[in-house]
């Protein structure tokens, strides 16, 4: 028997009102930049696949986003009490990072059944490095199994500006560059095609972050 799940409650409200003081803090601190903008499908559900280097790259990609979009969460963050707040006043998505998380899967379909975008970092953990990491194959299996096209983002100067090591974020440049819509990845049973299509989906957006011209991954 499948067990009903929910998605965790949005607060437009308390979102907005948060977006309407922290935008101009963000933009002088940060100076954000964003590109390719019109790459964002206008409707329907699509997913959103960042580099992850900071614990403020959901904030750097959401800033420029018009409406309030989920995102998946390492659950440790999701229970930090000044941060935790915030993810739930996004609706994030808690998942427990290292090992399959058959709920937060499960709430990730219906969010995308129900025809909202969502937002996931295919690494599934924030790069010590600040380089791309191994992509993780969930994401495809997300896609392909919800046929949902994939939006890659690339966000350059997070990690310069709030790398995981540092409490309190440096002042810097951060760009978030919006790349083109790919279609849903071939559905495929075998987790190592998935993991390869990871691997491919993870070299275009390193392409898109080094501004080298990315081909499809499929």
């Amino acid at each position: 028997m499948t067990t009903e799940v929910t998605a965790p409650a949005k607060h437009p409200v308390l979102h907005h009102l948060a977006r309407f003081v922290l935008r101009p803090m963000f933009r002088a601190y940060f100076r954000m930049r964003g590109e390719g903008l019109g790459n964002l499908p206008r409707r329907g559900p699509f997913l959103l696949a960042p580099n992850h280097v900071s614990m403020l790259d959901w904030a750097f990609v959401s800033y420029f986003l018009p409406r309030l979009i989920r995102f998946v969460v390492d659950h440790t963050f999701y229970d930090l009490p000044v941060l935790g707040f915030g993810l739930r006043v996004n609706g994030a998505i808690p998942i427990r990072t290292g090992r399959p998380d058959a709920r937060a899967m499960r709430i990730a379909h219906a969010v995308l059944a129900a025809g909202e975008p969502l937002i996931v970092f295919p690494e599934g953990a924030i790069s010590r490095t600040g380089r791309p990491q191994r992509a993780q194959p969930g994401v495809i299996s997300l896609a392909a199994a919800t046929r949902t096209p994939i939006v890659p983002v690339a966000v350059r100067g997070a990690f310069e500006a709030f790398p995981r090591s540092r409490r309190v974020p440096r002042p810097g440049r951060v760009s978030v560059t919006f790349g083109r819509p790919l279609p849903p990845p071939p559905a495929s049973g075998d987790r190592h095609e998935r993991q390869a299509q990871a691997d491919r989906l993870m070299a275009h957006i390193a392409d898109l972050l080094d501004r080298r011209e990315p081909t499809s991954p499929w």
